[in-house]
């Protein structure tokens, strides 16, 4: 529990620190990790706040007030999430390798989850992807005078 607090803390220095010990963890005993944080994600998820909104510049210091976790998305929800919000190189390069960690070695046994989780990924991402197309359009419209 302490971890999974930790990998969201508003403090770089300790989602660094954070991230590279699960990135070593996982890459020893992905399923025992991946299978612990599921059943955190369980445990508490009664007890969870709703998360607020992103915060601006990728920055989760600026989200200090809020418990945010791992969901039923799992552990890799939750690093796909931290994709999403940080971006501090080291701490995403740790992210990528530990994804791709959890990818070799889990993928085959569960596949259908990994494709549920990449699908969801792609649909949020293609939503924002849609929306820059459209401003970048209209932009482009705009001061071209069509």
């Amino acid at each position: 529990m302490f971890c999974q607090e930790m990998l969201f803390s508003p403090h770089l220095i300790l989602r660094r620190a954070v991230m590279a010990c699960l990135r070593q963890l996982v890459q020893r005993e992905a399923a025992e990790v991946s299978d612990h944080a599921l059943s955190l994600a369980s445990a508490s998820s009664t007890d969870r706040p709703t998360p607020l909104a992103t915060p601006a510049a990728g920055n989760v210091a600026a989200a200090a007030p809020r418990r945010v976790g791992i969901t039923e998305t799992g552990l890799e929800g939750a690093l796909f999430g931290l994709l999403d919000r940080d971006t501090d190189r080291q701490l995403c390069s740790n992210v990528q390798d530990t994804l791709v960690s959890l990818l070799q070695a889990l993928a085959a046994n569960n596949l259908s989850r990994w494709l549920v989780l990449i699908k969801d990924v792609l649909q949020a991402s293609s939503g924002i992807y849609l929306s820059f197309l459209c401003l970048c359009f209209s932009y482009s419209v705009t001061n071209r005078g069509y």
